[in-house]
């Protein structure tokens, strides 16, 4: 799991994205009473480490780590591909070499989508892709 500094950082630029209205973002920990209907878009936090990079007072921790972006979709909705492939791509472009309003971290890459067999979820069909980080803190 990235650290609250990290996940805070994320939402709030994928709050930016002009098509957020479109493809919410959705807490899927959340407990609901009806589940979300797609299209939507959910981060997911799957590795993450810190090391320390330095020793004494005002030490520097770097934490390196993967963000994943999952859109869910109707699946064989006419023309979803073309709608994921153009979010993907749009949400690339926000997240791709940017650093945090903080300016303690930095995206260093993000990933092309996944579109495989193993992406279908019943009547759902969900698309994920990664953006890779780091994250410096002194403490």
């Amino acid at each position: 799991m990235a650290s609250g500094a990290v996940s805070a950082a994320f939402e709030t630029k994928l709050a930016t994205w002009s098509n957020i209205s479109a493809c919410p973002l959705v807490d899927a920990n959340t407990i609901a009473e009806t589940p979300a209907a797609p299209p939507f878009i959910e981060l997911e936090y799957p590795y993450s480490t810190e090391d320390r990079e330095s020793i004494g007072d005002n030490a520097l921790f770097r934490e390196n780590g993967g963000v994943r972006f999952v859109i869910t979709v109707k699946a064989f909705a006419p023309g979803w591909k073309a709608t994921v492939r153009a979010w993907v791509e749009e949400i690339r472009d926000l997240f791709s070499a940017w650093e945090f309003a903080s300016g303690e971290g930095e995206v260093l890459s993000v990933s092309p989508p996944v579109f495989d067999d193993a992406n279908r979820d019943g009547n759902r069909y969900r698309v994920p892709f990664v953006a890779i980080y780091q994250y410096d803190r002194i403490r």
